[in-house]
């Protein structure tokens, strides 16, 4: 598994420690779910970008902190696209700009934000879904769980 992290967002650079811990959350939640090879595409970009991507893709003309583009074709599981042998996941593109504003609001630190996001982002490539109540407590319950465990190996308490 390959895990591409991209910062548009050069004004916020990322310690190279948390990139790394992002790629080995991204990599092992994969792994649980039977994606153990293949590629995602992580995006730290702005608020201007995630607005365009909005409009262009969901028809709303707003930002928002995160959005994801899955690769993978719901119902089985199986890739939409390969290349070189390899899976395409997918991309998640998150806004440091709201993720900034969010960490803020919410009195924690801005990486903790960058990490609830990708963990949102990622369940959402692979399918979880914030749509309908159940979905959203089954969502936000394995949001929660993965939180609790990669949070904990940098010494953050538990939250949301």
């Amino acid at each position: 598994m390959t895990v591409y992290i991209t910062n548009l967002a050069s004004h916020e650079p990322l310690p190279e420690g948390f990139t790394n811990l992002l790629e080995e959350m991204a990599q092992s939640i994969l792994e649980q779910h039977g994606l153990g090879s293949g590629e995602l595409g992580l995006i730290l970009t702005d608020d201007a970008h995630l607005r365009k991507l909005n409009c262009s893709y969901r028809g709303l003309d707003s930002s928002t902190d995160v959005l994801s583009f899955s690769m993978l074709d719901r119902p089985g599981g199986r890739p939409l696209v390969e290349q070189g042998g390899g899976l395409l996941i997918g991309d998640i593109y998150i806004s440091v700009d709201r993720a900034r504003v969010q960490a803020l609001e919410r009195s924690h630190p801005f990486l903790q934000e960058i990490l609830q996001l990708a963990i949102h982002g990622l369940l959402h490539l692979l399918g979880f879904s914030h749509d309908q109540p159940n979905s959203s407590r089954v969502m936000a319950e394995r949001e929660r769980e993965i939180f609790i465990h990669w949070s904990s190996k940098i010494g953050w308490g538990q939250t949301r």
